[in-house]
């Protein structure tokens, strides 16, 4: 799956293209590569499937109906996955499926760095502007160099097939490098595995590499963006979290969680108004004291509700944002923490798990304690008390981030 996170979805991207490919004896047999929308068309004549609600309510009307393209809703990528294979087949697909790899353009692009620029169709690709070259011929330079609007995806599969045919004729300093370039984006999680063999699922879980929303011990955090025909809005915001601990007097523990988005650019081609369906999973047994921010549609002024649920052993908040070209937005949830997390601390230990959504890499997170008697600062590079009687935290989304501070 071909994940485009400039349009962001629950495990990374905008599925535009699919693809299919052999391995046997570790060796890549054949690998083909197709525009998504080959597939769905197709199907819109006979599969009624509901989407999530979301979907049906914040999408276009016409966008009625759930296909492969926005299969992967759930950010818990074993989910997502298997509903993928599941649409791959009801779509027409034939093939046995031994697992399902979901990739962002910055894996594409770190191997460019390695082998060097590619060029196909008379078009060089280099690794500082592989994603926007990409999306400009796939969207627009493909009807201007006469190419069938079913066959603009298809230069994919043949930059794939240039950088593998590069790859076995690297010399063995350069082969080296590519190892810990694709483990740097498991562990970023733009790049992930889901396999059938239990076996093989279990070590890519262990290690971490499966997308699986996660469980914590205490504290938990993660937000999840959904870009909602918003274009390829989310390659111009800026996000940030900050998530305010407070203690009160009766040792209760809220939070003041913030989510800021800020829009840099103008309407393009290719850049709208951002439209976003917001998620943020927190311990189980946590209830909602209050939100803001949020609207009840496009275009709308109307206080949008939070939808509640639960799923992967959390409580999930959600909301619906819009954020014009050139402004920006904060959203705001108050929730109090369950009494589990609140043991925690009376037992002197503060601990909060703050996941990444796979695909993201433009996200800050901030964290303000308030009311805590910390022991010591375990973490002195990130972590400082401020001039309010805070102890703030402040670390970037690149990898999921943990705090444990031990109390007095």
């Amino acid at each position: 799956l071909w994940q485009n996170p400039r349009e962001t979805r629950a495990t990374g991207g905008f599925i535009g293209t699919y693809g299919l490919m052999t391995v046997s004896d570790a060796e890549i047999v054949s690998m083909k590569t197709d525009n998504v929308y080959n597939l769905d068309d197709p199907a819109e004549r006979h599969l009624r499937i509901r989407p999530p609600m979301p979907i049906l309510k914040y999408f276009p009307p016409k966008e009625r109906w759930w296909f492969l393209r926005d299969s992967n809703w759930s950010p818990h990528f074993p989910e997502s996955a298997a509903i993928a294979e599941d649409f791959y087949h009801k779509e027409g697909g034939k093939e046995k499926i031994d697992g399902v790899i979901a990739m962002t353009p910055d894996v594409i692009a770190s191997l460019l760095w390695i082998v060097g620029s590619v060029t196909v169709q008379g078009i060089t690709f280099d690794a500082d502007h592989f994603a926007e070259q990409l999306e400009y011929q796939v969207e627009k330079g493909y009807y201007q160099r006469g190419i069938p609007e079913s066959q603009r995806k298809e230069v994919i599969g043949t930059i794939l097939d240039e950088i593998m045919t590069r790859i076995y004729d690297l010399p063995l300093e350069k082969v080296a490098q590519i190892i810990p370039a694709l483990k740097r984006h498991l562990d970023q999680k733009q790049l992930l595995l889901w396999m059938h063999d239990p076996s093989l699922q279990n070590l890519v879980l262990s290690a971490g590499w499966g997308g699986a929303v996660l469980p914590a011990k205490s504290d938990y955090l993660m937000i999840v963006d959904s870009n909602m025909i918003s274009a390829k809005t989310d390659s111009v915001m800026d996000k940030e979290i900050r998530s305010q601990l407070n203690r009160g007097t009766d040792g209760s523990l809220t939070v003041h969680l913030e989510l800021t988005y800020r829009h840099r650019s103008l309407p393009t081609w290719n850049i709208t108004r951002y439209k976003d369906y917001v998620r943020a999973y927190v311990p189980p047994g946590s209830t909602l004291l209050s939100s803001s921010g949020f609207v009840a549609s496009d275009r709308s002024d109307e206080k949008g509700e939070i939808d509640i649920s639960q799923e992967h052993g959390k409580v999930v908040f959600g909301g619906f944002l819009v954020v014009e070209p050139k402004g920006s937005k904060t959203v705001t949830l108050d929730y109090k923490l369950p009494q589990s997390v609140v043991d925690t601390v009376n037992d002197g230990m503060y601990t909060i798990f703050v996941q990444k959504q796979s695909g993201i890499s433009n996200q800050l997170f901030t964290l303000d304690m308030r009311g805590l008697n910390l022991l010591r600062n375990p973490y002195p590079r990130q972590c400082r008390a401020s001039d309010r009687g805070a102890f703030v935290c402040e670390t970037d989304m690149v990898i999921d981030r943990e705090f444990s501070f031990p109390l007095q």
